[in-house]
This record gives C-alpha cells, sequence and structure tokens, in this order.
C-alpha cells in the first residue's frame, strides 16, 4: 500500500507582507512629501519672477529669486563647480560622422535669411537644429533616429503658469518676447531629464541669466511633478537651449527643494552667425547627449 507524505501548507507570512506594503506606502508618502516641497520652491520663485520687468537678472534678483548660477563647460557637461553633472554631451566626431551619413544640408539650408527682430533669427537657428536632428538625404535614417531622444511640442500645461499673469498673455503669440516651441524628452520614463529650445526677444547676456530662461526650468519642472512617474525623483534636471539673435547658450537647472533654491549652470555664449558646423555639431552633441547623474538621493 503506497504511503504518502505529509506536506506543510505553505505559510503566509503576513506580518511580513504588512511590513513590505507598509514600507512601500512610506516611500510614497516620502516621496509625495519631497514633490511638494520642490512644488512649493516653484511657487515662490514665481511669485518673485512675474513682478521682475526687466529681461535679465541682476545679482539682486537672483538673491531675491534664491537662484545659484555656476559655469557650465560645454564640451564635457561639468558644472565648474564641481556638483553633479546630468548631460553628457555626445563626441563632436561622432556626430560630424553621423552628419555625414545623413546630409541633412542638401535639402535643408542652414539659414532662411537676416531677420530684424532677434526671436525671428533665434527661430531660424532653433529650424536649423530641429531639421539637422530630423532630415536625411533620401532614405538614410535621420539623426534622432538613433537615440532613444524624441522631440514634440511644448504642451499648454507645461507653460500654464505664463499665462496667469496679464503681462505674460501673448507670450505665445506673434508678438512673443519669448516662446518654446519643442521639447526634448526621453522615450521612456527612467529619467526624468528634459531640454526645450528657447527663442528669446532679449539679447543674451555672459553676466546674466534671462528671464525666460528660469521661467522655462520652472514651468517645466511643476508640469513633470504633476506625472507620478516622477515622484520618486528629487531633482528634474531641465536643459534649456537658449538663443537669440544667432547666439546661443546652454542652460541647465533644477530646483533643489531641500534647500529652497533653484541651482543654475550657464555656458559661454557661441556665435552661430557663420553658419559654424563645428560649433552646430557641439550643440547637436548636447541635444541627445547621454542622461547621467543621481536625481533620487
Amino acid at each position: 500500500m503506497p504511503t504518502y507524505k505529509k506536506t506543510e501548507s505553505p505559510r503566509v507570512v503576513t506580518g511580513d507582507l504588512v511590513d513590505a506594503q507598509d514600507q512601500k506606502t512610506q516611500t510614497m508618502d516620502l516621496n509625495l512629501i519631497a514633490a511638494k516641497r520642490t512644488w512649493n520652491v516653484v511657487r515662490d520663485i514665481l511669485r518673485i519672477l512675474v513682478t521682475l520687468p526687466d529681461p535679465h537678472l541682476t545679482d539682486e534678483d537672483l538673491k531675491r529669486l534664491n537662484i545659484k548660477c555656476t559655469g557650465l563647460d560645454l564640451s564635457t557637461g561639468k558644472p565648474t563647480d564641481g556638483s553633479e553633472m546630468f548631460i553628457r554631451p555626445l563626441s563632436t566626431t561622432r556626430i560630424h560622422e553621423a552628419l555625414q551619413r545623413t546630409k541633412p544640408w542638401v535639402d535643408n539650408p542652414l539659414y532662411s535669411g537676416r531677420w530684424s527682430s532677434p526671436i525671428s533669427n533665434a527661430t531660424d537657428v532653433l529650424g536649423c537644429l530641429i531639421r539637422y536632428l530630423h532630415h536625411g538625404e533620401a532614405d538614410r535614417l535621420d539623426l534622432m533616429s538613433e537615440t532613444d531622444w524624441n522631440t514634440r511640442h511644448m504642451e499648454y500645461s507645461e507653460g500654464e503658469q505664463l499665462f496667469r499673469s496679464g503681462k505674460f498673455r501673448n507670450i505665445y503669440g506673434h508678438h512673443a518676447e519669448w516662446a518654446v516651441e519643442t521639447v526634448l524628452d526621453k522615450m521612456d520614463d527612467s529619467t526624468p531629464h528634459v531640454s526645450c529650445l528657447l527663442a528669446d526677444n532679449a539679447l543674451l547676456s555672459d553676466d546674466q541669466l534671462s528671464n525666460a530662461e528660469i521661467w522655462c526650468i520652472l514651468a517645466i519642472t511643476n508640469r513633470r511633478l504633476r506625472l507620478p512617474e516622477y515622484h520618486s525623483h528629487r531633482i528634474i534636471p531641465v536643459t534649456v537651449i537658449s538663443t537669440s539673435d544667432r547666439k546661443l547658450r546652454i542652460v541647465q537647472g533644477y530646483v533643489d527643494g531641500r534647500e529652497g533654491c533653484l541651482r543654475a549652470r550657464k555656458s559661454p555664449i557661441l556665435d552661430l552667425e557663420n553658419e559654424d558646423i563645428q560649433l552646430i555639431a557641439l550643440v547637436l552633441s548636447w541635444c541627445i547627449g547621454e542622461t547621467v547623474g543621481d536625481t533620487k538621493n
């Protein structure tokens, strides 16, 4: 007669499961608290920023807004104060090799003409960058298709703060002081990094950040923090490709909820008047650079 070995029923360790669930809930609560802290900093800076009439921010403005600014190395992506790096630009050699394959200049001249207003010339420069990212000769793959970045139009909810004051109501109209039309996002939600292309009617200043550059960082951070998938990130790095006339620089920033400030870095200003393909390749290396840095701790 066969004998059967008695087997024990699997034990459900209820206490462990509850502890794990409690820990998950606590983590979610802490993430939400951190996100709300960052929201509060965004709100506080916006309240002051909207009262400043000048397109550039003075040292006194930076103190009032609690903005800490340092330099940014264009070739490496490293801030000059040694703090966390968030974009590692691709090598310009790699960009040049890709451009030799795609040849976007065959059907797309660099600039369409010389315009009277700085914002029109800036829009021309940004249009050139977008064409170089998205257009290739014949059936060749474009530069953007070789990366995990994607371009899209700026959504209303990313800029809605700009419409709450009558002074900025027409900021996206034909007589805009500045405008963002294109945002660069990663194709997945694993990293919170985001970039935007800014055309500004106020000329760039080596010594000063612009009002518009800070608006971009704040508005896009505000939008990001509304999405639950980014609540686990303490830092939302925003990179602004900032352009006025035929001049361009990179401004990068994030809102530091712990310290109650906005941390910004700005690069030297590039002159793209002469359609320098070397400089354009350098800017493209930032548009589709590698996202790096610890954004959670």
